[in-house]
């Protein structure tokens, strides 16, 4: 590196530097902590390279006062690398794993003049967006791949540590907005407004959600992305197809924008460590707390008859232990638009990642939503609960219900998929499911066992 510099032109000094070039084994090294906080104190910008690895890493450049510190990079890497706790643990390393030098001489000159390279444009002044960004280099291929790093508000670095809480105990107003043009439901953004400006979410090593991908082995005539692994089945055991987040649509653009939307839902209902939290029991803190049997809605026969439902193992049929008013537990704020004041419910409801062998209760997906605003989240998340609640009543009641003329609609696409599924050997109708909530739902079956 220092005749890789020398050779650009760059002089390399130990004091009073424009710009400090930092090269690492690992970017979660926990040296790297006193780096960073050392050049915030200075005021000093920095670059981060890894020159190892069949896939060297270059960059970002952090600027005090500017963008994201080391810290907000650090927490997105751990998440992607979760995996390593348990051994890490186990190891008693206080430290990342070491991993081998896979790599070739060549690659890793490539990768040190690429580095001199970024400090000698920055060094005469030039800017633009992507030296915030860590790029990659596969050496197999030689293609670059740009991952944005994302500053996290609440970071305990550079941003606001409380902000989280004061979040959570304010009141959530909701406020009119302007629906996006035709098609895409009720939204404040178009699919591809929203996809637009949040892309820089999708990344394997920087972002919140880690693939954005054609679903593999999907039938040509449906339009389906899949988004990572679903974090709402993370620690209730295997779930199948369901392991997966993911998203369909009439277009390209509707599928992916609507994977994307299901992966951060999802991540925004994973625990993260700065959540607010009140520890007693119901009992003692009164009113202002509801007891979860408010929001399971499981019937007392379910309680006395829970063993049995347990057994089938289905992470979808199991039925907690009853709550026990008593003990302590943790409890989150929620606000009640209904009531327009703080509740409190059991924190175990609201995030996905629990204790393993816990008494419960516990959090699903259902009614959960994310969007380009909160009213459009709300939007989507109350029209799931009021779709589930129809289907529920249809299907457990074995009703009958009118059918729906699908050729009235005059739509290609229905043409497409019924072409697709006749060829599969299904057929496809659809039910009006409208229920006591007055709202009109449709349920679309291509011939499958039971609701999907």
């Amino acid at each position: 590196m220092l005749a890789a510099s020398a050779e650009s032109g760059l002089s390399v000094t130990e004091s009073d530097t424009d710009l400090t070039l930092v090269l690492c084994d690992d970017y979660l090294s926990p040296e790297l902590e006193r780096v960073d906080a050392e050049h915030r104190a200075a005021g000093q910008p920095w670059l981060l390279t890894r020159l190892c690895g069949y896939e060297p890493w270059i960059g970002p450049f952090f600027r005090p006062g500017e963008g994201p510190c080391w810290s907000c990079l650090a927490y997105r890497l751990e998440q992607h690398r979760g995996y390593e706790g348990p051994l890490q643990q186990a190891l008693g390393l206080d430290r990342p794993l070491v991993r081998p030098i896979a790599s070739l001489s060549a690659g890793r000159v490539m990768a040190a003049q690429s580095a001199v390279l970024e400090a000698a444009k920055w060094l005469a002044g030039l800017r633009y967006a992507d030296q915030g960004a860590l790029r990659t280099v596969d050496t197999l291929n030689l293609r670059t791949r740009v991952h944005a790093v994302s500053r996290i508000p609440q970071c305990p670095s550079c941003g606001e540590p409380g902000l989280t809480g004061r979040r959570v105990w304010a009141p959530f107003v909701p406020v009119s907005r302007t629906k996006a043009g035709q098609g895409g439901g009720d939204r404040a953004l178009s699919p591809d407004q929203l996809l637009r400006r949040h892309a820089h979410l999708v990344s394997p090593i920087t972002g919140i959600v880690p693939v954005l991908e054609p679903s593999p082995g999907a039938p040509e005539f449906a339009t389906t992305y899949v988004s990572g692994h679903n974090l709402a089945m993370r620690e209730r055991g295997p779930a199948g197809l369901r392991a997966q987040s993911g998203g369909k649509g009439l277009t390209d653009t509707e599928a992916r924008t609507s994977a994307l939307c299901e992966a951060v839902e999802r991540y925004c209902g994973t625990r993260h460590g700065d959540e607010p939290v009140v520890v007693d029991t119901l009992r003692a803190l009164g009113e202002p707390a509801l007891h979860p049997n408010a929001c399971q809605l499981y019937a007392e026969e379910q309680f006395r008859d829970r063993e049995r439902w347990n057994r089938s193992g289905s992470p979808f049929h199991h039925v907690p232990e009853p709550f026990d008013a008593e003990r302590p537990v943790e409890w989150t704020p929620v606000w009640s638009l209904t009531g327009r004041r703080q509740r409190l419910l059991p924190t175990s409801m609201l995030y996905f990642t629990s204790t393993p062998g816990a008494p419960g209760p516990y959090a699903d997906s259902n009614g959960n939503a994310a969007g380009s605003s909160p009213e459009d989240a709300l939007l989507q998340g109350f029209m799931e609960l009021v779709e589930r609640d129809a289907v529920a009543l249809w299907w457990y009641n074995r009703t009958r219900q009118p059918g729906i003329d699908l050729d009235a609609f005059g739509e290609p696409y229905i043409g497409r998929l019924r072409e697709g599924y006749r060829r599969m050997g299904r057929d496809l109708w659809a039910l009006d499911l409208t229920s006591d909530w007055g709202f009109r739902r449709s349920w679309r079956c291509p011939g499958a066992p039971g609701p999907q």
